[in-house]
Parts: structure tokens; C-alpha cells; sequence
């Protein structure tokens, strides 16, 4: 017996509901710099926030930016 598939459809992200939620958990958390996953469920359209991380690369390029201007400035 065959899997019945069940089709969904392709939700496509609101951006207003997007930045709504960055909104709120930039001044939730007092950060200024962040990245968040967000799933949308399918039958219901929902969004729920699944991970937050204060956003790695910044520190990392601040540094690299830091470190180019002590090497060029002469």
C-alpha cells in the first residue's frame, strides 16, 4: 500500500510579520545585531521563532576591519 502524500501549500514569509518579530526580540533581548530561523506551519500559517543567535560574523569582521586599518595606516 502506497503513502498517501499530503500537499501543502508554499507560504510565502510576510516581510511585516518578519520584522515584527526581529523587532521584538532585538528589544526583548537589548541586541542590536542578531539572526533568528523562523519555520511557518503549513495548515495554520503560523510563525514560530526556532533559534536566535547573536550574529558571529560582526565581532569577526570588526575585528578583520580593526586589524586593516592598524596594518595599512602608516
Amino acid at each position: 500500500m502506497a503513502e498517501r502524500e499530503v500537499e501543502y501549500p508554499i507560504i510565502e514569509p510576510d516581510e511585516q510579520k518578519l520584522l515584527q518579530l526581529s523587532a521584538g526580540i532585538q528589544k526583548q533581548f537589548d541586541l542590536e545585531l542578531l539572526g533568528i530561523d523562523v519555520i511557518i506551519e503549513n495548515s495554520t500559517g503560523r510563525y514560530a521563532v526556532i533559534d536566535i543567535n547573536v550574529f558571529p560574523g560582526a565581532v569577526r569582521l570588526l575585528f578583520v576591519l580593526y586589524t586593516a586599518q592598524t596594518v595599512f595606516i602608516i
